[in-house]
């Protein structure tokens, strides 16, 4: 059999979430440059720009995050890390801070800052614009929360409505 494409049918819709490969194939690459700037003994910040050096979209990109995140302040209760993306000639940076918090669990938290603002408020602040909450509507999507944790827990019920369905079905892996 011969096919120029197939379409897999998972029983969730993916096909608007254009490049869905493309989020933890960047985290696995910017992960291994980091690794890389560590064995150079080159900042990661440093190194994204060197290697982004005829690309001046790429580096005004990155050297905003830098400077909305305040990346260069020295943290020494915390560790920042920097990734850049460039997806379809969309570029994307970001920084975040990880640090243990006084709970004992480790805290991921976005630092890159517009005027004092979290991203992350941001984020939730357009999310919960009507005009956005009913562009979302009419695509038939819905919102599950504005935080990793509203979207850990989402995944979780996935993981367990699935399961179950999985169970009903009896079916078994080969």
């Amino acid at each position: 059999m011969l096919a120029d494409a197939v379409r897999e049918q998972r029983g969730v819709r993916v096909h608007a979430w254009r490049g869905i490969g493309a989020g933890y194939n960047k985290f696995v690459s910017e992960s291994f440059l980091d690794e890389v700037a560590a064995a150079r003994g080159v900042d990661p910040l440093e190194f994204r720009l060197e290697l982004t050096k005829d690309q001046p979209r790429a580096q005004a990109v990155i050297r905003a995050a830098a400077e909305m995140s305040n990346y260069k302040k020295k943290r020494p209760d915390r560790g920042l890390g920097i990734a850049f993306s460039d997806y379809h000639d969309t570029l994307t940076a970001g920084v975040a801070a990880l640090w243990l918090s006084h709970h004992g669990r480790d805290a991921v938290r976005t630092e890159s800052r517009r005027r004092g603002v979290t991203v992350q408020v941001l984020f939730k602040a357009a999310m919960q614009a009507p005009d956005v909450q009913s562009k979302l509507a009419t695509l038939g999507l819905h919102p599950v929360g504005t935080c990793l944790d509203d979207f850990a827990t989402h995944i979780a019920k996935q993981n367990d409505e699935y399961g179950r369905i999985i169970r009903e079905a009896n079916i078994k892996g080969e």
